[in-house]
């Protein structure tokens, strides 16, 4: 009788717990799709909010550079024209050049001078609007290396700078942007992956299709006249196999929502390198390696910048230019920073009391500079290790247009407390004579793609000399960066004297220990010569 009631109950149970399952694993389904849908969704729209920011700078400053450059009243093509729009580049981050057109014909441009002979712009272009006309993919117009897009405004030309688009970033493989004029079919740029069943239109506002698995978001605006199309495939659960969703299905609510968060996290690179890099910022195993700069005329090694490096024992080597933006991006930049200087100034210690004349190099991120708490912390720490700060400089890149009031009363406390500001990547689009007058910096960093064009035909190596022609008025110290051969040193000296330089042709970056051996060697030789 107990038997049977035993078997009886665990039918029961069987059969309704089946039923309960079957259910239980619908509203799972059902509930997680939605949810995915409406988590890609929010943050595709907040991906396209700021393509679209980046999109109408680029634009902007486009529009701008053509209309003041049209309107300069020196004779076209004449010195005093191209010294204009060579002085006018560097008030424009995104382009590259510019350039004057009579009857469709390229005459002269700043980075390459009068063209021995007149260069034809292809008919017709690509699109025109509002008396602006652009052409896409234009490659070898004016030499093999020159390739883009320009646009053309009454008798001026614009060539977008190749690095306009390079801060945008992908979040992945499967997403992508479409840059169009009002008009969606005027494409400005494609950038990431946009599928070819993409079915794109002006209004659409997240709109999903279960046949083609596309969710899009696109923003536009009418000034500038502009649409970015924000566009990503493999959405929800459709982007998963049938035997993965039937697991989930079977596992029921609770434990299939557990068992897939679980193995999605567990699984996740990503979350393993986010946890991982944590934890070696808080227990400092992170280590510093330092690269030598060297005065180019007398060969005297003056300063060093300070790079931190990453070995994980299950990761092995991570570069720095992977998990410094994953520190930015999880919130941990400014303790990363933090253990950078502190490390920095104890392992330094000796060598800068040693000598008085060696500086101390060190990168921040905007975050560090405008922080109100990290002057504080720099200021106690020199303190504690009695450092004098006029060895002291510290390296930022600007990587943002908005708040350059803020940044630049933060680089006015570390000036008044005697450290130094160094604007690095000089050059690459990201910074700009205005931005350098506002921060005051004591020094420049040439990037090293203008280093690696002297020799050569390409567009940098005339905007090297821009560089020279600008800089010398502002009366800031020069280093380049990526220094290779005694080719480019040569170069450089002859345009700047009392430039610092820093590169494989002296060194690699080193530790502390191979460090104090270069110093003291070279000081050895200075004493000889």
């Amino acid at each position: 009788m107990r038997r049977k009631l035993i078997k009886s109950l665990s039918y029961v149970l069987t059969v309704n717990g089946s039923l309960l399952g079957i259910a239980c694993s619908c509203g799972l389904l059902a509930a997680t799709q939605f949810l995915l849908l409406d988590s890609e969704k929010r943050e595709l729209e907040a991906q396209t909010n700021s393509a679209f920011d980046y999109a109408s700078a680029v634009s902007v400053n486009m529009k701008n550079s053509l209309t003041e450059a049209s309107q300069l009243t020196f004779p076209r093509c004449s010195d005093e024209d191209l010294a204009a729009l060579r002085s006018a580049l560097w008030q424009n981050d995104f382009v590259k050049d510019l350039g004057r057109v009579v009857d469709g014909n390229i005459l002269c441009t700043a980075g390459w001078g009068v063209l021995k002979q007149p260069v034809a712009l292809p008919q017709p272009p690509s699109f025109a609007n509002n008396g602006y006309s652009h052409w896409r993919g234009i490659n070898g117009l004016i030499a093999a290396s020159v390739a883009g897009e320009i646009s053309v405004f009454q008798d001026t030309v614009s060539f977008t700078s190749p690095f306009a688009f390079q801060r945008l970033r992908i979040p992945n493989a499967y997403t992508g942007f479409l840059i169009t004029g009002a008009d969606i079919n005027n494409v400005y740029r494609i950038v990431g992956d946009i599928p070819d069943n993409a079915r794109i239109e002006k209004d659409l506002d997240g709109s999903f299709s279960l046949t083609t698995n596309i969710l899009s978001i696109s923003r536009c605006s009418n000034d500038p006249a502009l649409c970015v199309t924000g566009v990503k495939s493999h959405v929800g659960l459709a982007n998963y196999s049938w035997p993965f969703i039937a697991a989930i299905a079977s596992a029921g609510i609770f434990l299939g929502a557990g068992l897939y968060l679980l193995a999605f996290f567990m699984l996740s690179g990503k979350l393993v390198m986010y946890r991982r890099l944590r934890k070696a910022v808080r227990s400092k195993t992170l280590f510093m390696v330092y690269q030598p700069q060297y005065e180019l005329n007398t060969g005297k090694l003056v300063g060093v910048e300070a790079l931190v490096r990453w070995h994980d024992v299950r990761l092995g080597f991570v570069p720095p230019d992977v998990f410094i933006p994953i520190a930015e991006e999880i919130g941990l930049i400014q303790e990363l920073t933090e253990v950078v200087v502190e490390t920095s100034f104890s392992e330094m210690q000796g060598l800068l009391t040693l000598y008085a004349d060696l500086g101390l190099s060190i990168n921040l991120s905007m975050e560090n500079l405008v922080s109100p708490l990290f002057l504080g912390f720099i200021n106690d720490l020199s303190k504690q290790y009695e450092l004098n700060p006029n060895q002291l400089t510290f390296e930022v890149t600007e990587r943002s247009a908005a708040g350059d009031d803020k940044m630049a009363e933060s680089a006015r406390q570390f000036a008044a407390h005697s450290y130094k500001i160094s604007l690095d990547d000089f050059g690459t689009g990201y910074s700009n004579l205005s931005w350098l007058s506002q921060l005051d910096a004591d020094e420049i960093k040439v990037d090293r793609i203008f280093t690696q064009a002297i020799g050569t035909s390409s567009i940098n190596q005339n905007m090297l000399t821009a560089i020279f022609q600008l800089v010398r008025a502002l009366g800031v110290q020069l280093v380049f960066e990526g220094i290779e051969s005694q080719h480019e040193v040569d170069y450089i000296l002859k345009h700047s004297t009392d430039a610092i330089g820093q590169g494989w042709l002296f060194s690699k970056p080193v530790s502390i220990e191979v460090l104090k051996g270069l110093i003291e060697k070279n000081r050895a030789d200075q004493a000889m010569k």
